[in-house]
């Protein structure tokens, strides 16, 4: 670890000076999503396995464990663990440096797909560890598709519209870009989608630290384009957009499906140089869709209430009890993840990654829903009146210098001429 605690300093003057905010913990002790990551990376109670098979009545589950402590037997370790109708207390003897099974017994042998959690406390009462396995399979979410009527399509001098269902979605055929998106009389989509190639950004390292950070939300400039094809192939009717921007030229296909869903391809040929940290498509949406909920696959089997990388959750731009900012000089009451500004709080804001899926929703569960197609994340931020929903087909971590080695595999550069491809499933909700 560089730094245990944010090296930001604030003087008499109320100026802010040093190196930056990069502690697991701010300055105000508050834990920062990376503290949990260092507590599980230096855990000495390691569970690798996520999924263990079903138990059979009468014996134990069975969960391989290493105790990676140097001198602490697992008796002296507090477990605990906890399924859905049950929970109770384990134990196990198993030597420091040592790998083992520990055995659960519960008086109901769980069902396929249910989740155990397990706790593990040190001598002195503190948290050392916890994780979340899965017994035997997922059961697989059964998936109702809407028998919806066949996609029509309106071809008009200016505009283009799709009716699907209790939806309608108009091109504007001079632009090809999206007027609007309704269902069931509600405006959903209000514009868009424009395309972001958003580049990597760094500074120096410089003592002159600067609460006062530009925020990098900038989509591609300079739009042309127009709708340059449509049809219907069996059941499916189909948008054909092209176009350019200062930064790229886009080749977008709408698929509009009886099922309800609405399939978007894309490809992208990069007319400059640019070594993104994410690319993707933004849409607009009406201020009133600021409710946030996800669901995506972690790092680890089990987060903190309310920590950024969280498998599931569920977020608002603002938090009632602390508005939009920081006080200078006055202890916060909330957690970090609480923390915001104009678009919104850092749990809102948050690029969700290895993503099931989104929704975004006004408080009739009306809105807009994304569902995982290859690798997929999600962005949010509040744009004035509206919500900006950014959905990603690459997103790497950022373009700090101290980490750029480590990240060199995952970057995927692209110069003059490549292409880039990308595909999304929506839905309305």
């Amino acid at each position: 670890l560089w730094s245990g605690v944010d090296d930001v300093f604030h003087l008499p003057d109320g100026q802010a000076v040093g190196y930056g905010e990069w502690g697991p913990i701010d300055g105000w002790r508050r834990p920062k999503p990376e503290y949990w990551h260092v507590k599980k990376i230096y855990s000495p109670v390691k569970i690798i396995t996520r999924q263990i098979p079903e138990a059979e009545p009468g014996k134990p589950m069975l969960i391989p464990l290493e105790n990676r402590h140097q001198f602490t037997d697992m008796k002296e370790i507090r477990i605990q663990w906890k399924l859905p109708d049950e929970v109770g207390t384990a134990s196990m003897s198993l030597a420091p440096r040592q790998s083992g099974l520990l055995k659960i017994w519960p008086k109901k042998v769980p069902l396929a797909g249910e989740k155990i959690e397990l706790y593990f406390y040190s001598p002195q009462g503190m948290l050392i560890d916890q994780y979340v396995i899965q017994v035997g399979s997922q059961v697989k979410e059964l998936l109702i598709e809407k028998n919806l009527k066949e996609p029509s399509l309106q071809v008009h001098e200016r505009i283009v519209q799709v009716i699907l269902g209790e939806s309608q979605w108009i091109f504007d055929a001079a632009t090809g870009k999206l007027r609007t998106v309704v269902t069931h009389g509600t405006e959903v989509l209000t514009d868009g989608p424009e395309l972001m190639v958003l580049p990597l950004k760094t500074g120096p390292c410089n003592t002159e630290h600067s609460l006062h950070i530009e925020p990098l939300n900038n989509t591609c400039l300079n739009w042309s384009g127009k709708v340059t094809q449509t049809g219907k192939r069996d059941d499916m009717v189909y948008v054909e957009v092209s176009g350019q921007y200062d930064e790229a030229d886009i080749q977008l296909e709408y698929q509009f499906l009886p099922t309800g869903q609405v399939v978007i391809n894309y490809e992208l040929t990069a007319r400059v140089d640019v070594n993104p940290r994410q690319v993707g498509l933004v849409f607009i949406v009406p201020g009133a869709f600021d409710q946030l909920s996800w669901q995506r696959q972690g790092q680890w089997t089990s987060y903190p209430d309310g920590h950024l990388g969280r498998t599931e959750g569920y977020a608002r731009p603002f938090d009632v009890k602390q508005g939009n900012a920081l006080v200078f000089g006055q202890p916060p009451e909330w957690s970090w993840e609480q923390d915001g500004h104009t678009m919104g709080i850092n749990d809102f804001r948050a690029t969700r990654d290895n993503l099931l899926w989104a929704t975004l929703t006004d408080s009739s569960g009306r809105g807009i829903k994304l569902h995982r197609q290859g690798n997929c994340a999600v962005r949010t931020w509040v744009n004035g009146q509206h919500i900006s929903f950014l959905a990603a087909s690459f997103s790497t971590a950022g373009g700090d210098l101290f980490f750029s080695s480590h990240l060199a595999d995952e970057r995927q550069v692209l110069t003059a001429g490549d292409t880039f491809k990308g595909r999304f499933v929506l839905e309305l909700l």
